[in-house]
């Protein structure tokens, strides 16, 4: 890890401000900071899934074709609790807690437990992990197991408690669950979506939405059987087969797709793991989907207030959908890719910035990154450094910076005032994750090397 000295990026952030947070034994992909104090959070989800993960981006990237299938194999089913002492980061290190949840698992189940989600109660008393069989835990910061959930909901996808504490939000890529935490049971399941679920967000303590590779969103309020809204607007972005060059690329999709079929069954024979040889199915079953389903809606966001839910989605746009309106309000084009995350500012009413103006931040497979005006419903800048697909993009909570990690190996810190690029990190491999400490002086970075690193930013 360190400088890549060879480009021409400044600002780069010095060996000496960076801590290196190594234990884990596969990739870790998520990673997230205590809101109330210096502890962070991370989890990985196995060197194999990653790998076939990218190399069908790649493939997809030619296609068109989103969301590729995953394959679960983890050695590494944990998460770990960082105790990062505030100050210097050549001292940064306290002591380290690991979360392990591959032992509730049979030996069939087992590698299949990687950690996808991790997220923190809002006062910070509480760990929540969610794991690719579609186990929820529940932790203390010593690492005490208060509560485990099980449900047969596919891998979870989204992990969010509300504002209260007093539910969580975790969504499966099959369906989604509220548990109450008070009786630790399910409070109420919801399976209203017709393909996989790729997100979910609260939007006050009973209310959140959900999308889906189907393009639809629905808003779903605790306690309603049926969603109490429906937004439909994004598009498919290409149709198969449409012509030759499809036809073809078509073809090598599938070809490539059953000789991955043909791997999982073999690993799974010679392993005598049938948990594998299960997965095969899946790959026919997200094959079928992404033939049929172009122009899935990748993540949903809702303002600090509530008010509006921004969307993005493989047809190259963001949209701005509010209760009072059957349609959205925004329809914002300016990516010329796969629009991958949005994320709102932590500013304007009814936040801890309320004399900054509210902003909506988006990256993309076209490798930029854009800062819209949402009232005006345009652009204010473009961000357009990085070389590759960008996984993780965040505010800092003070409002003022806007973080963002790449497949290139780049970390990049802006200005959100101007668009200045003002500090850079050039890290061991592709970023997956990215999260900034309460103070907004110190950002976690995770990537596909089995690395966390804490880079003190000094601003």
């Amino acid at each position: 890890m360190g400088i890549y000295t060879r480009a021409r990026i400044p600002h780069g952030i010095i060996p000496c401000d960076v801590a290196t947070l190594a234990g884990h034994s596969d990739e870790v992909v998520v990673c997230a900071w205590s809101p109330t104090c210096s502890l962070l959070a991370s989890g990985v989800i196995g060197c194999l899934l990653w790998r076939i993960l990218l190399f069908l981006d790649l493939i997809s990237c030619l296609l068109v074709v989103q969301h590729p299938c995953y394959l679960y194999l983890s050695h590494d089913s944990t998460a770990r609790i960082w105790t990062i002492i505030d100050g210097p980061c050549n001292s940064t290190l306290r002591g380290v807690v690991v979360l392990t949840h591959a032992e509730a698992f049979t030996v069939e189940d087992n590698g299949l437990a990687a950690i996808c989600e991790v997220d923190w109660k809002g006062d910070g008393t509480l760990l929540a992990t969610g794991s690719c069989t579609g186990e929820t835990r529940i932790w203390t910061p010593d690492g005490a197991l208060v509560s485990s959930f099980e449900e047969d909901m596919g891998h979870i996808v989204s992990l969010r408690w509300n504002q209260m504490g007093n539910s969580l939000l975790s969504c499966g890529s099959e369906k989604v669950v509220v548990w109450d935490i008070n009786t630790a049971g399910s409070r109420q399941e919801f399976n209203f979506h017709t393909a996989r679920i790729l997100d979910a967000d609260w939007q006050n303590n009973t209310s959140f939405a959900t999308c889906s590779a189907d393009r639809k969103i629905h808003v779903c309020q605790i306690g309603l059987n049926r969603p109490s809204k429906t937004f439909l607007g994004h598009r498919g972005n290409r149709t198969f087969c449409s012509s030759i060059e499809d036809y073809i690329f078509t073809s090598i999709f599938k070809s490539i797709c059953a000789l991955l079929e043909f791997c999982i069954l073999f690993l799974g024979i010679i392993t005598g793991n049938t948990a594998i040889c299960k997965a095969d199915e899946e790959v026919d079953n997200l094959l079928i989907e992404n033939m049929l389903l172009q122009g899935e809606i990748n993540g949903i966001r809702w303002s600090p207030a509530g008010g509006l839910l921004a969307s993005c989605s493989d047809d190259a746009s963001i949209k701005i959908w509010s209760m009072s309106y059957r349609s959205f309000v925004r329809d914002l084009r300016r990516h010329t890719r796969e629009v991958y995350c949005i994320e709102w500012s932590p500013t304007g009413p009814t936040t801890d910035n309320p004399n900054l103006a509210l902003l909506l931040a988006s990256s993309s497979f076209d490798t930029t990154i854009n800062v819209w005006d949402v009232e005006q419903g345009s652009p204010i800048y473009s961000l357009t450094r990085h070389r590759n697909i960008i996984y993780s993009i965040e505010f800092s909570p003070n409002g003022e910076f806007l973080a963002s990690g790449s497949l290139d190996h780049w970390l990049f810190v802006w200005s959100v005032k101007d668009g200045r690029l003002i500090k850079s990190y050039y890290g061991g491999g592709g970023v997956s994750d990215i999260s900034w400490n309460k103070s907004s002086d110190k950002i976690a970075v995770t990537y596909v090397n089995k690395i966390v690193c804490v880079l003190d930013l000094k601003m």
